[in-house]
């Protein structure tokens, strides 16, 4: 448990103040949060911002708007990128590709089968 507020308040927000000051010049978008508090099961967060859109810029990989979210209460999700079929693929042979076809649905399932058991698992550990 700590409580460091005032010491946030009186040496890091001053110097928070030029560095923001210095990347409004310089044209760098940051985000950056900081755990001032922790009491009674209650955590506190000061969380400082110039983002990319208060510049008129799009980011290729905005990040901080994803570390925006997080802040906000928005949970993150590992991203799984989708199976590439086009190695079973080939339109030279119908029968390979009746064959790849089956492997196909059976690939689906499999994923299917996959996400049910990892989702079910993530809501027993929920509970």
């Amino acid at each position: 448990m700590f409580d460091r507020t005032d010491d946030y308040e009186e040496k890091i927000k001053p110097i928070l103040k030029e560095l923001n000051r210095m990347c409004v010049i310089c044209g760098i978008p940051y985000f950056a949060a900081f755990c001032v508090k922790d009491m009674d099961g209650k955590t506190s967060y000061r969380n400082v911002l110039y983002s990319a859109s208060n510049m008129s810029t799009v980011l290729s990989d905005d990040q901080l708007c994803k570390h925006i979210n997080v802040a906000n209460g928005f949970d993150t999700v590992l991203h799984q990128p989708e199976l590439d079929f086009s190695v079973f693929d080939d339109l030279d042979d119908p029968e390979l590709e009746i064959t790849n076809c089956a492997r196909k649905k059976e690939i689906s399932r499999m994923m299917f089968l996959e996400r049910y058991t990892q989702a079910y698992q993530i809501l027993y550990l929920i509970q």
